[in-house]
């Protein structure tokens, strides 16, 4: 089997995956955005907070004990 359909094989499994845990979950395809439930309070972190979180989260000896 070559390179290219080994990973179309490894993408078509991981396909069938997510289709068959959604659909033991009972999730299906969004139809409508106004559909999706709304955060009444949305975070107040700024892009800069959350550029800083994503940094910490890739380091590689970071301190997962002051991350959610």
């Amino acid at each position: 089997m070559s390179k290219v359909n080994h990973e179309q094989e490894r993408i078509q499994q991981a396909h069938a995956r997510a289709r068959e845990l959604a659909r033991r979950q009972g999730v299906g395809p969004i139809h409508n955005i106004d559909d999706l439930p709304r955060d009444p309070e949305p975070e107040a972190d700024s892009v800069d907070e959350f550029l800083s979180w994503i940094a910490a989260m890739r380091r590689p000896d970071r301190d997962r004990s002051g991350l959610a």
